[in-house]
Parts: structure tokens; sequence; C-alpha cells
């Protein structure tokens, strides 16, 4: 039972990690005469594979050293020291350590009755005094709770600098990105080489670089990101790379909104047919809208659309109006040409398993009906419910990456 603990919890943190009889890559963990089979929509990068070596070497140790109960810390231990060796890989110069002791120290305390929450920038150059020092203790309250300003940090946690980000420094976009949009102030100063790390009022705790989220933490179980290499997972998943990362941003949004959502991809129009809801769409073709659609529905533009539009303000003033629509309950639908309900409720499959949430139990649903579904829970957690095949056989998979 301890094996299946521990190599769990290593799979658990990467989110295109799922454990499932067929896929595209399979890979196994190893504890003595123990081994979990799981497997991968893309092949692993070197950072992919360095993390899953070390891993198999190190889950006999982490056995031995633990006692033979299972118990819930033995899988937050391990994601610890996984978390550890994932941004040291990342950059190895940085006193990861003594940072997640710092943290520690930090999440638990409160200024004014209100979660501390800190923002810092590690980056090269040499400091004198710690932000550890107790000194700094009673000025982190109340100099660090807006997402404009920032403590600079060199590699052994030093202070370099307190700083605010100016309004004109914030850049949207062109590319789409892998980070929150609360943290875009952040994320537009960014430079290369540097790692930011943000401990936000819910307790989440976020790590960063230029690229976007490379690990967070969120009741107590770590999640690891090699944006690029979960990037080609969700490409390949949607077919369509500018549909895949607008809804990777839209996911984001959503999880660290804590706003439950139902987002249903569904390409060759089988679930839209099993909505019980006909005023929820969007359109004539596949019911007739209500009053509140009809005038709202020309507003919107999905994350799936190919909008080209030059104007990339736009486009993102538009994705954050679908941000809002997600959050009405029922399903949000859209195919390769948009939106085609929103609010909208899924006729229950016969197949689907009893799930203790209505949203679960609809997302199952609307996957057994042909869509690839992405189901955000209340608290946040974000589920994919897809087909995952060899290329001979095929199964049911889910990942979650919050």
């Amino acid at each position: 039972m301890i094996d299946e603990i521990l190599m769990k919890a290593v799979v658990d943190t990467i989110p295109q990690w799922y454990i499932a009889e067929y896929g595209p890559h399979k890979y196994k963990l190893k504890v003595k005469h123990s081994h979990l089979r799981f497997c991968s929509y893309t092949p692993m990068s070197p950072k992919l594979q360095k993390f899953y070596d070390y891993s198999n070497r190190m889950l006999p140790l982490w056995k031995r050293i633990m006692s033979a109960s299972p118990l819930a810390i033995h899988s937050d231990f391990v994601q610890s020291i996984l978390a550890l060796k994932w941004l040291s890989l990342f950059d190895s110069e940085i006193s990861w350590s003594e940072l997640f002791t710092f943290i520690r120290k930090t999440v638990i305390r409160s200024y004014e009755n209100h979660p501390v929450t800190l923002n810092l920038i590690i980056s090269p150059g040499k400091g004198k005094i710690k932000i550890s020092d107790p000194d700094f203790d009673k000025f982190l309250g109340p100099l660090a709770n807006s997402q404009h300003i920032y403590f600079k940090l060199d590699k052994q946690l030093n202070f370099l600098e307190y700083d605010e980000i100016p309004w004109g420094s914030i850049n949207e976009t062109k590319d789409y990105k892998f980070n929150p949009e609360f943290l875009q102030p952040i994320a537009s100063i960014l430079k290369k080489g540097e790692i930011s790390v943000h401990l936000t009022s819910s307790g989440d705790i976020i790590f960063m670089n230029s690229d976007g989220i490379i690990a967070s933490r969120r009741k107590l179980a770590w999640h690891f990101y090699d944006v690029f290499n979960f990037s080609d997972f969700m490409i390949k998943l949607f077919k369509r790379d500018i549909r895949a990362c607008r809804l990777l941003e839209t996911m984001l949004d959503l999880s660290y909104h804590r706003r439950g959502a139902l987002i249903i991809f569904d390409p060759n129009c089988t679930v839209i047919k099993q909505m019980i809801s006909p005023g929820a769409s969007t359109c004539n073709k596949y019911g007739t809208p209500d009053l509140f659609r009809g005038i709202l529905a020309k507003s919107f533009i999905t994350p799936t659309e190919n909008n080209e539009n030059k104007n990339n303000c736009t486009n993102i003033r538009k994705k954050r109006l679908f941000l809002e629509i997600a959050s009405i309950d029922g399903a949000v639908i859209c195919n390769n040409e948009g939106l085609m309900a929103f609010g909208a409720m899924i006729k229950p499959h016969p197949n689907v398993n009893i799930h203790r949430g209505a949203r679960t139990t609809a997302a199952e649903s609307a996957y057994r009906w042909g869509g690839v579904v992405l189901n955000v829970s209340s608290d946040g957690d974000v589920n994919i419910f897809f087909e995952s095949s060899d290329g001979k056989n095929r199964c049911d998979a889910i990942i979650t990456f919050m």
C-alpha cells in the first residue's frame, strides 16, 4: 500500500502524466517488486526525463525511511522533496530549502486578520540582509499586499530591491501566456534567468519564470509544469494551438479565482444535441436562444475561435467576458467555429458513474456524449476528461492540472 502511495505521489505532480490502460507514451515507476505504469500524452522533455529518473532512484530510499503504515504525510513529504528537485532543475544556485522554510513560516502569518501575501523576484546580484531576518517580519504584512509591489532578492535570499510595477510596464501579451491574469504585472517585468515566487491570500504558492508557471502548491498538493511540454499536450488534445492556449489561460484564471465552471469542446457537435435547455443556445441551429442569450451572444469570443484580429487588446477583453459567462450555472459548449451555448444543461449519459457533485456528473456525461471536457471545481481544481489511445486501443482518461 505504501509503495502505491509513494509512486502515485510522483505521478500526480506532473499534469500530463496520468494513469490509464492505454496512452501514446507509457512509463513505469518501481519500488522493489512493486511498479506503477502511467501514460503521458507527450514524450518527456529533458527536464521531465531528469525528474523521472530521479524519482525512480529515490523511491526505494523513501520507502526505507518511512513506516509500513500509509499516511497522508508520506505523499506530502515526497512531493515536497520533488518540489526542491524540480525547481533546482531551473536554477540550482538558488537556496530553495531556505526559501521553503521562509514561505512555510510566512503562510501561517497574518496582518490585521488577513493572510500575508507576497511577491518575490529572485535575480542575479549580491545583497547583504536576508529576507528571513527577524527585522523584516514586522514589515512583510503591510509592505507586500499589492499585486504591483515586489521584493527583489539575490539567489541566497538577500534583499536587493523593494519596488512598484508602473501601470505602463504591464503588457497585454501578443502571444499566449501560461500564467493567471493577476500575475501579469510580474510576468511583464520578469526577465530571462529570474524566478518569481508568490504567496496569495488563498494560501496558494506559485513559482514562475519568463515562460510562465513552473510550479504551484495548493491544498498540500504540488504540480510541476514544463510549460512547452504541457502546452504541446493541450495542442495535441484540442488539435489547434490557438484554441488550446486560450483554454489554458481561461482555466488558470477560473482556477485562481475559485470559480467553478464546465467547458465542453464539442468538435463533432454530438454533445450539443444532448442539451436539454434549448434556450441556452446562442444560435438557432441547436435551439432557440432566449432573450438573454440573443442579446449577449455577439458580445463573446470564445477561447476556441481562430480570430486573428490585430487588435490583441480586444481579443483579451473578449476573453475576460468569456470568463464571466463560464461561471454561470450550466456548461459552456463550443466547437471550432465558436460559442454554441452557455448555461446549458446536458442530458445525463446512461453509462455515467455516480459522483458527489452535479458538475462532475455533467462533465462525465458530456465526455461520454463525445466532448473533451474541462471541469473546474469551486475549490479551483481543474480536471480534463478525454480519450487516451496508443494507436490501436482506447480508454477513458482524466488529468488534473491544478
